[in-house]
């Protein structure tokens, strides 16, 4: 597939939610904006997305998947989602609860600052 993690998490961000903002990307990522600036230009190199001005402020612009990324996440998902479901399977779903809970704390933390 050719793709980095970084890359893959953001194009699953786009296929939550296609016509995002880079900005929006790098906070639904977790990523700083020069970073997520090199990730949008190596997608951007590789087809798989496309910047559009944003019609209510064309000093902006809007990133959606191209048809190719369209692809690329359908290609993909099912396999990354094989791999989640293997990587759970050693948890307990009580232990699965309580990663989850540990995470969103963690996170809460850092948004917090």
């Amino acid at each position: 597939a050719g793709l980095t993690i970084d890359q893959w998490v953001v194009l699953q961000a786009l296929h939550a939610r296609d016509g995002q903002s880079p900005y929006q990307l790098a906070e639904a990522t977790f990523k700083d904006r020069p970073t997520m600036t090199r990730i949008l230009d190596l997608l951007a190199d590789k087809g798989l997305i496309r910047r559009q001005t944003d019609p209510a402020d064309r000093r902006r612009y809007r990133i959606s998947l191209t048809a190719a990324g369209r692809a690329q996440i359908t290609t993909l998902l099912p396999m990354m989602e094989g791999l989640r479901e293997s990587a759970w399977s050693a948890l307990s779903p009580e232990e699965v609860g309580q990663l989850v809970d540990l995470l969103e704390r963690v996170f809460a933390s850092l948004e917090d600052g």
